[in-house]
C-alpha cells in the first residue's frame, strides 16, 4: 500500500509547475516513461490508474511524490503535474521532538543530581530552563522543512524538464 500524501500546493516564491505539451499518444506517453524508469532515469515511477503516474522528487530530508496526468488534446498529449508531500516523516519529526520534550526534562533533572553535588533546583527549576532551551531548535525543524521543501520542488522541476525530453515534448506553464 502506498504511504498516504497529501496535495500541496506551490509557495508563491516558487510558481506553478510547468506542463508538458507532446504529439505522442498517452499510450506512447506511457510506454516511454516505463521504458525510461528501467534504464533508471526516472526515480520511483509507478502507472498510476486513470491515466496518472508517479515519480519521486527528492528533497534533503522530506521528499515528495510527483503526481503527472496525461490527457490526450489535438496536437497529442498534455501532462499536468502536482507535488505531494509525504507526511509520515515530516510527522514523526515532529512526534518525536514533543514525545521526548517531558522524559528530557526528567533525565537532565536526574543527571544533573547525580552527577553534579553543587546542582540543587527542583524539578520545576530544571523545567523552567530545559524547556524553553529544547524549543529554541523549533525554528532550526522549520528551516530544515522550507529548505527540504525547496530541494523537492527544484528535483520536481528537473524530472519534469526530463520528462519533456522522454516524450519530444515541451514544457509550458498555466493552460496553454
Amino acid at each position: 500500500m502506498p504511504e498516504e500524501i497529501q496535495p500541496t500546493s506551490s509557495p508563491p516564491w516558487q510558481g506553478p509547475l510547468p506542463k508538458v505539451q507532446t504529439p505522442l499518444e498517452p499510450s506512447a506517453v506511457f510506454d516511454r516513461l516505463m521504458r525510461s524508469s528501467q534504464r533508471g532515469q526516472l526515480p520511483g515511477f509507478r502507472d498510476a490508474l486513470n491515466g496518472q503516474f508517479e515519480a519521486s522528487a527528492f528533497g534533503s530530508h522530506f521528499d515528495r511524490t510527483l503526481v503527472g496526468e496525461v490527457a490526450p488534446t489535438d496536437q497529442g498529449s498534455a501532462i499536468a503535474f502536482n507535488a505531494r508531500r509525504h507526511l509520515k516523516a515530516l510527522i514523526a519529526v515532529w512526534v518525536v521532538f514533543l514525545l521526548t520534550l517531558w522524559p528530557g526534562v526528567w533525565l537532565t533533572h536526574s543527571m544533573l543530581l547525580t552527577w553534579f553535588g553543587w546542582y540543587r533546583l527542583p524539578m520545576w527549576g530544571t523545567t523552567a530552563w530545559y524547556v524553553p532551551l529544547t524549543l529554541l531548535c523549533i525554528p532550526a525543524l522549520l528551516k530544515v522543512q522550507r529548505s527540504s521543501d525547496a530541494a523537492s520542488w527544484q528535483h520536481a522541476q528537473e524530472t519534469i524538464s526530463k520528462i519533456a525530453k522522454m516524450c519530444d515534448g515541451a514544457t509550458t506553464l498555466g493552460d496553454s
